[in-house]
């Protein structure tokens, strides 16, 4: 059976490639009219046609606009009454932190704190706002040049101020180790050990909240480079490759697997990318 082709347009925006997909739809890198570059989510057939999740998605879609923008991406535009619910959010270039596992390396203790106190500030804001809490995962992780993003999506599914706490701080302990999902806190620097040991209590009403999480990171030091080299060149090389695909679509193009990121590119394109980069590659780059 021939798999139904991706949507050239969604609404108004045009697709240039397909930056992910997960359980309740994919994501496609869109231009607006204004040649703006957008994510924009869009429910498959299957989920489309189940109004529950219709109902979840439209209310995921208006918590995001009620988040503020800046530790979540902002919503553009949406359709939750189109035959295929979607939604545009503002794009946010950089790896998301499942890419970087095994890539990177150990974050520094800096970066890790970085990582939880945007992570904590996230959750907070979104508690303010009396918003549901989206699960915290490294696929809902992005690492922007100036910060952490939080994905919203609770469409999928939600989680509970302890189990989104307990989340962060894994994720804060795990990137010291080069992204492992084993958390040895005994080889964990002495002040990450400390702010990470309450998050991991059995008992949920045990662990703190974001604001006292913040308090315990003890205000991590500015930075206008937060993350490790190899997450600054995972961005470079994503960036780079979509400034030769872009404008797409075109002919003779490939899908370029980055782990859970993929772009269309031509062989050539990315040949070009690999040698301008000294010949390095990062990730498992498989041509499709």
């Amino acid at each position: 059976m021939n798999q139904r082709p991706d949507p050239m347009w969604i609404g108004p925006y045009r697709v240039d490639a397909v930056l992910g997909e997960g359980g309740t739809g994919r994501v496609f890198l869109a231009s607006g009219p204004s040649g703006r570059l957008f994510a924009v989510k869009r429910t498959p057939d299957a989920l489309a046609a189940d109004e529950d999740f219709r109902a979840r998605f439209a209310a995921e879609v208006e918590g995001a606009r009620q988040a503020s923008g800046i530790w979540t991406p902002a919503v553009a535009d949406a359709d939750t009454d189109a035959a295929n619910p979607w939604a545009a959010y503002a794009f946010i270039p950089g790896p998301t932190l499942a890419q970087t596992a095994g890539r990177v390396g150990a974050f520094s203790e800096a970066a890790a704190l970085r990582l939880g106190a945007d992570l904590a500030a996230a959750v907070d804001d979104l508690l303010r706002r009396g918003l549901p809490l989206p699960q915290v995962t490294p696929s809902h992780v992005v690492l922007a040049a100036d910060g952490a993003r939080l994905l919203y999506g609770t469409a999928g599914g939600t989680a509970t101020v302890p189990d989104a706490m307990r989340a962060v701080a894994t994720l804060t302990a795990a990137v010291t180790a080069g992204g492992s999902t084993q958390i040895d806190l005994a080889a964990a620097p002495p002040r990450l050990a400390a702010l990470v040991a309450p998050c991991l209590a059995l008992d949920p009403d045990l662990r703190p909240g974001p604001l006292r999480f913040l308090e315990a990171a003890g205000r991590p030091r500015a930075s206008t480079r937060p993350w490790p080299r190899g997450v600054r060149e995972l961005t470079g090389t994503q960036e780079a490759l979509l400034h030769r695909i872009l404008p797409a679509p075109r002919q003779g193009t490939t899908r370029l697997d980055l782990g859970q990121t993929m772009i269309a590119a031509t062989k050539d394109e990315v040949d070009a990318v690999v040698r301008a980069a000294g010949g390095r590659r990062f990730g498992r780059w498989r041509l499709k």
